[in-house]
């Protein structure tokens, strides 16, 4: 295919090709990669979305912690937009109408728990506690990618691994440098 001319308005999905629902390699190898590659290119004074993404950002779960004073205030607003503009980005780069649904389901449910109250309801499943709306729609975006983990799933995947033998390298020659 001719990587020059995109088969998709590259002014609306700005950070890579949309996925279109498929699930497996065409989320796992194809869509997932490229689209937390593309998500470097968005950067605030603290952090990419990639990071965000990955909870390594400042304020993240597996990131250093927000500073104190006047720039924890700034460096928390920052976290805060970046939550936001991956929840969008996810929402956007997915065409499946039934996942969009689900991330807008699962992060209405996350905004209500966290409002509490004693009418809140419980904190959906895949969202794991430090964790903001945009990993939630990433999690959701990739419980909706992927298949399930099955002994046949794992089965089929080893018995892949075991049809692989190493390269051999033996057929080539190396140049070197006779003109000492």
């Amino acid at each position: 295919m001719d990587q020059s001319k995109a088969d998709y308005d590259t002014r609306l999905y700005d950070v890579c090709r949309p996925w279109r629902g498929k699930r497996g390699d065409a989320y796992s190898v194809t869509f997932r990669p490229a689209f937390l590659n593309g998500l470097l290119k968005f950067t605030d004074d603290w952090s990419s979305l990639r990071e965000h993404a990955l909870g390594t950002d400042y304020g993240g779960p597996a990131g250093p912690p927000h500073p104190g004073g006047a720039s924890g205030l700034t460096s928390l607003r920052a976290w805060g937009n970046r939550a936001q503009k991956l929840r969008h980005k996810v929402w956007l780069h997915c065409e499946d109408e039934a996942v969009r649904a689900m991330i807008d389901e699962a992060c209405d449910q996350l905004a209500a728990h966290l409002a509490g109250g004693a009418a809140a309801p419980a904190a959906p499943s895949l969202w794991l506690a430090g964790c903001s709306q945009g990993q939630l729609a990433l999690a959701v975006l990739d419980s909706a990618g992927t298949h399930p983990d099955t002994g046949l799933s794992v089965s089929l995947r080893n018995k892949k691994w075991e049809g692989l033998s190493p390269v051999s390298y033996t057929h080539l020659t190396l140049p070197t440098n006779r003109e000492v």
